[in-house]
């Protein structure tokens, strides 16, 4: 059986992995409501949100290509058709996102089963 001071330590290590569980649902909590904020304002303003969105520290650099296709592939929320009004832009950043955003999807080679 374990004494009293035991007792303590392991109550003490209950509540001190509560708290940091307390802390990790806040972080979560907190960096949902940041992907719902930046897919609100994706689905308003098209890629002219990529500003706001990298103030959010959603994307370091609102022109790397690389981090708006993850943005785009995996954020719940944004509408489909804002997507491909982005991808269907003529101008040069879209250009680059479309050409980046392709290459994301695995394509089969010719010849190669799917």
């Amino acid at each position: 059986d374990m004494d009293d001071e035991e007792k303590d330590g392991e109550e003490a290590k209950a509540i001190e992995l509560n708290s940091e569980d307390s802390k990790k649902i806040a972080q979560n909590r907190k960096k949902k409501q940041e992907l719902r904020r930046a897919a609100q304002r994706f689905n308003a303003q098209g890629y002219k949100s990529f500003s706001f969105i990298q103030s959010l520290g959603l994307l370091e650099n609102a022109e790397d290509v690389t981090e708006i296709c993850r943005f785009l592939r995996s954020t719940p929320g944004l509408d489909k058709k804002k997507i491909g009004e982005l991808l269907g832009n003529s101008k040069p950043l879209p250009q680059k996102i479309m050409k980046h955003f392709i290459n994301t999807f695995p394509f089969p080679t010719p010849g190669e089963k799917a």
